[in-house]
């Protein structure tokens, strides 16, 4: 009894009441079964990581800090490589609780921790992209009953006689339905560009990092564009009822004292929010009422109160128009009789606002306007029979 042969490949033969020749070909099929088996193991063990994706959607932007959120201070096995935008395997370390997305892809750096340096890499790699990706980004839907989004503000600072930043900030929530539960969020902002300086650092972010620790931010300004994500990273939740996320800045050009810009309406839009909350682990429902979150007046700033609004017809008989420029809202108009005795009042818009006079006595008659910062200007009509 002998046996000859060699590797896998080769014939094999057994001597002992006969000669049996297995064929390479059925040798390499066996082959071919057992790794069949072994397959999903070794897949399960290793995955293929691009530095930045952290959530292996094909992309690296300002969505991927929620998952660095969610898996911030976890570790895991560390990964070779560099963190040039290429496939580089590392073994596996289980799924994320915010989703499938294992949170090695959260390990942007390799180190074997998620933590802060990881956002170094989204935003050396941001906007590199890969045909890779088994997760889609998702959004949050728009429903009326969904958490707000407000603009506070804004807040006019000028920087000479022909420059001034506007400063707006951005919040969620509101007194009757509360932003408790948000752990994250990423969105993409626009706004005007029409009257923006033409300078460096014409657009800034400030995020609150009291609030949200970890965050990145990328500005388009050519686009009218600014990509915002911001996230917790503790795994609890912080403050009640009005969440302040930060506070965007834009320098625009215009005279204020001159009122060049009084008439000028800055316009926010926020659009594909993507905000996680907590409790639920879900995509939190947001309110973007009429499509369109503020229309901001920027023209106010050192221009006296008296010369931002005026009034007529005067004298008038059955209506008065008031106009009004540069001036942040709320705003209060209050009519007067020649007593003292209130006879009106209106919360006027920016703009041209039609007032009705129907029901008034003939005389003279002193309309206070109340600004939003409580300064208060006065002029007299006379009504008409």
């Amino acid at each position: 009894m002998y046996f000859s042969g060699a590797c896998y490949g080769c014939t094999f033969e057994r001597m002992e009441t006969g000669r049996i020749r297995w064929a390479s070909r059925a040798v390499r099929a066996l082959w071919l079964l057992m790794l069949g088996f072994a397959a999903p193991v070794l897949h399960a063990q290793t995955i293929l990581v691009h530095p930045g994706d952290a959530n292996n959607d094909g992309k690296a932007d300002v969505y991927d800090v929620l998952h660095i959120g969610w898996a911030f201070g976890e570790a895991g096995p560390v990964r070779t490589g560099t963190l040039d935008w290429f496939a580089f395997p590392v073994s596996f370390w289980g799924d994320s609780i915010m989703s499938t997305v294992d949170r090695a892809y959260a390990d942007a750096d390799g180190s074997g921790i998620v933590e802060s340096a990881d956002l170094d890499v989204v935003q050396t790699n941001t906007d590199s992209v890969h045909g890779l990706a088994t997760y889609v980004q998702t959004f949050s839907p728009l429903v009326p009953s969904g958490i707000p989004v407000r603009f506070g503000g804004p807040t006019i600072v000028p920087l000479g006689s022909d420059r001034f930043e506007v400063q707006v900030r951005i919040l969620l929530g509101s007194v009757d339905i509360g932003a408790d539960s948000v752990y994250n969020a990423a969105f993409r902002l626009l706004f005007d560009t029409a009257n923006l300086a033409d300078e460096p650092d014409v657009v800034t972010w400030t995020r609150n990092d009291a609030l949200f620790p970890i965050g990145l931010h990328r500005l388009r300004p050519e686009e009218g564009a600014i990509e915002i994500g911001l996230s917790r990273t503790n795994q609890t939740l912080v403050g009640t009822g009005v969440v302040d996320l930060g506070t965007l800045g834009l320098i625009m050009e215009g005279n204020l004292a001159g009122g060049i810009l009084a008439d000028t309406l800055l316009n926010l839009h926020v659009v594909s929010p993507a905000v996680f909350g907590l409790n639920d682990l879900a995509l939190l429902d947001i309110w973007s009422p009429e499509d369109s979150l503020a229309l901001l007046p920027v023209g106010f700033g050192t221009a006296p109160l008296s010369e931002r609004w005026k009034v007529g017809p005067n004298p008038a008989r059955h209506r008065i128009q008031v106009t009004l420029t540069g001036l942040a809202k709320p705003l209060q108009l209050t009519l007067v009789d020649a007593v003292g005795r209130q006879r009106r009042v209106w919360h006027p818009s920016i703009g041209a606002n039609t007032l009705l006079l129907d029901g008034l006595a003939p005389g003279c008659y002193t309309l206070h306007l109340q600004n939003a910062d409580g300064r208060q200007d006065s002029k007299r009509i006379l009504v008409l029979p």
